[in-house]
């Protein structure tokens, strides 16, 4: 759950609907690690749309810092849309794309990086002990993909 929490955070996003249904498999394939190695996730949204989630840690990748539990993963994600668009991101010559592609269309999004991220600003606030502006996500986002994963 420890990765796969974000890949949902983003399918949510993506797909701005209300999740209606989901099935989470988790393995730990290493026994190297604090928690499971390896997670899927289907979610099913509401009017058929779906996502397919995965991430591993499981190979033997590269440890940049295992203080800060950053290392290399294989991270995959794909979401299918009511209207038959599969989204998956992608590295193209180094630079994150989300590609959209149906019947043979294909459509690239360049992913624009943020000059400073929500938890950037999460962080500069606590620090500065100022109130959070409005419209950085609050715990309830964080406590709904924790209640989507949860669920029995």
């Amino acid at each position: 759950m420890d990765a796969m929490l974000h890949n949902l955070n983003a399918a949510r996003y993506l797909m701005g609907r209300r999740v209606v249904g989901r099935a989470f498999f988790s393995d730990d394939h290493t026994h190297s690690l604090a928690c499971d190695d390896t997670q899927f996730l289907k979610v099913d949204f509401e009017r058929g749309a779906s996502a397919h989630l995965f991430i591993t840690w499981a190979a033997e990748l590269a440890v940049y810092d295992s203080a800060k539990n950053d290392r290399e993963h294989i991270d995959q994600c794909f979401m299918v849309t009511d209207q038959g668009w599969l989204f998956r991101n992608e590295i193209r010559e180094g630079k994150a794309v989300i590609t959209a592609t149906r019947n043979g269309l294909e459509k690239d999004f360049p992913v624009i990086p943020f000059e400073e991220t929500f938890f950037d600003r999460y962080a500069k606030e606590i620090k500065n002990r100022d109130i959070l502006p409005a419209d950085l996500p609050d715990i309830r986002e964080a406590y709904e993909d924790l209640r989507i994963l949860l669920e029995n």
